[in-house]
């Protein structure tokens, strides 16, 4: 019996029913209260509190203050307000967005208004958790102008007319810059005596320009010279590179369809001619600001953040790593992403052209 350790640490009141029993059977045997407590794992005065009060699971619970009237009355009405700034909204060029969109925001506006009602962040917070609110992640996407969810939305709908095997054949490519500064989390983990770690952003920092395109069963990946990107240079650099690419493994040209967005360096005459005389069809009229719809930023992401937890010294290095990571991707996780277009398509539909949010799966198989 002196082996068994019983823990009512943790119990409220510093005991439980098992406890209370254990207790009782060894006062029985006359053991002392020292003892008692030293096998239950708490404190003598809880064995003394205990000892002369019912099993814990049979106490009355005790009931909480009552409130005044007037003090509903008043949280009532401070909910209400919370409730009303929480919903207010502004028109703004790229549309409604909240006039108040954090606790602080209405914490401040109803302190500022003649209720004469005083509130803080905090309870904001609670007041809006008790109201049903939850606290979301506020999606990144890019700045819109007006009309821009209504093409959005019609340009899905045309997409979505294609044939399944035709969105199937769809190359996404695009521009990105690369730095070798830290994009990642803005928290640092630390001990309480400790000062976060100052948050450095390189002005020049080295940096690569790459131009990459994807489809399924195959990519492309090339380095672009630090200069303006102007018509002549993206056939140069980015569409004849495709091309001898192409050629190299023996696709033809025509089993594919090149999307490209609304830059005017992808759309001139020269690039136009230069796609016809080597038969490969384009995508048409992509919507503008719609980074959301292009698999290939998932890709960007990923590389993006094996780039921070690396941290390449010069270009050449920065080039290098990211050409060795582009090729470290599955090939299967590429395919994926091709075949999630068309979910994507649905879901800008389904949230009225509203920038979606999209992660990279490798279980995305809806097409």
């Amino acid at each position: 019996m002196s082996e068994f350790i019983h823990d009512c640490s943790a119990a409220a009141g510093g005991m439980d029913d098992c406890g209370w029993l254990l207790m009782h059977a060894w006062k029985k045997e006359n053991r002392s209260t020292k003892w008692i407590a030293a096998m239950l794992n708490t404190n003598p005065a809880s064995i003394r509190y205990n000892a002369v009060r019912p099993k814990p699971s049979e106490r009355a619970k005790p009931k909480p203050p009552p409130i005044d009237q007037d003090c509903l009355d008043r949280i009532q009405q401070r909910r209400e307000l919370t409730e009303k700034f929480a919903l207010m909204l502004k028109q703004t060029p790229n549309g409604p967005r909240k006039m108040y969109p954090g606790c602080q925001r209405i914490a401040r506006e109803i302190n500022c208004s003649q209720e004469e009602i005083e509130t803080s962040e905090s309870t904001v917070r609670r007041d809006l958790k008790s109201l049903g609110y939850v606290n979301k992640v506020c999606p990144k996407g890019p700045k819109r102008k007006p009309g821009d969810e209504e093409n959005r939305v019609a340009r899905c709908k045309v997409y979505l007319r294609y044939p399944v095997r035709d969105l199937l054949r769809i190359a996404f490519s695009d521009e990105k810059w690369f730095d070798t500064n830290d994009h990642g989390t803005r928290t640092e983990w630390c001990r309480p005596e400790h000062e976060a770690s100052r948050r450095v952003q390189c002005t020049w920092a080295p940096r690569v320009r790459v131009w990459g395109c994807v489809w399924k069963g195959g990519r492309v990946l090339v380095r672009l010279p630090p200069v303006r990107l102007t018509g002549n240079a993206y056939k140069k650099y980015c569409l004849m590179a495709l091309a001898a690419h192409l050629k190299a493994k023996g696709i033809p040209p025509t089993s594919l369809i090149l999307q490209y967005d609304g830059d005017k360096t992808h759309g001139t005459d020269e690039c136009i001619r230069y796609l016809a005389t080597k038969n490969l069809e384009t995508l048409p009229q992509w919507p503008p600001r719609s980074p959301d719809l292009t698999p290939i930023e998932n890709l960007w992401a990923i590389i993006q953040l094996r780039v921070d937890s690396h941290g390449p010294s010069d270009p050449d290095a920065l080039y290098r790593f990211i050409q060795k990571e582009w090729e470290a991707i599955p090939q299967e996780e590429v395919d994926n992403l091709i075949g999630s277009f068309r979910r994507r398509l649905r879901k800008c539909i389904a949230n009225g052209g509203r920038t979606i949010t999209t992660k990279s799966k490798r279980d995305e198989r809806d097409m």
